[in-house]
C-alpha cells in the first residue's frame, strides 16, 4: 500500500500497523527526496534507516562509541545494508543485544521524529519478514517513539 501522507495521517498509519500486528517496512519520503524507512515486527518498531548520512545507523554506532572507527568502516564495507550489519553484530557476538539496544533506540526514535516533522510526502508499506533478532521490540518503545514524533 502507498499514498500521500501528512503527519496526522502518518500517526494513523503507524497505529494501524501496530493494531494489525504488521511485519514489514514503511518508507516515508518527503517532497525533496529524503527518506526514512521504519521496520516493524508484529506491529512493533525495531529498526530504521534514512538516506541522510547524519541519521544513519553507522552514525549512531559511532556516536555511541560501540566500535573503533576502523572496525566500523570494515564492517560497513562488507555488509550490504544497515539492518544486515545490526544482525551480524549480534549474530557474530561482536556486540550483545543489550550493548546495541541504545544505538538502535536512538536511530528509530530519530527516524520517527524526522518523518513526523515533514509537512507532507508519500509512503509505501512493504510486508516482509523480520530478520534474526538483534533488538527486542516492545509496545512501550513503539508508542514512546510515535508520541515523540507527534510531539
Amino acid at each position: 500500500m502507498s499514498s500521500h501522507v501528512t503527519s496526522h495521517y502518518l500517526a494513523e498509519i503507524l497505529r494501524d500497523l501496530y493494531f494489525e500486528e504488521s511485519t514489514g517496512t514503511i518508507q516515508v519520503t518527503n517532497p525533496n527526496g529524503r527518506t526514512v524507512t521504519l521496520y516493524f515486527d508484529r506491529g512493533m518498531l525495531y529498526f530504521a534507516q534514512s538516506n541522510d548520512p547524519q541519521a544513519s545507523f553507522a552514525q549512531c554506532l559511532s556516536a555511541a562509541n560501540l566500535l573503533p572507527a576502523g572496525t566500523l568502516s570494515k564492517l560497513l564495507a562488507a555488509t550490504p545494508s544497515p539492518i544486515d550489519l545490526a544482525a551480524n553484530l549480534v549474530g557474530r557476538k561482536i556486540l550483545t543485544k543489550e550493548e546495541l539496544a541504545p544505538a538502535v533506540r536512538v536511530l528509530v526514535e530519530g527516524a520517527v521524529v524526522t518523518a513526523f516533522s515533514w509537512p507532507s510526502g508519500s509512503y509505501e508499506f512493504l510486508p516482509g519478514e523480520a530478520p534474526p533478532v538483534f533488538f527486542d521490540a516492545d509496545i512501550l518503545f513503539t508508542f514512546e517513539c510515535i508520541l515523540k514524533g507527534i510531539g
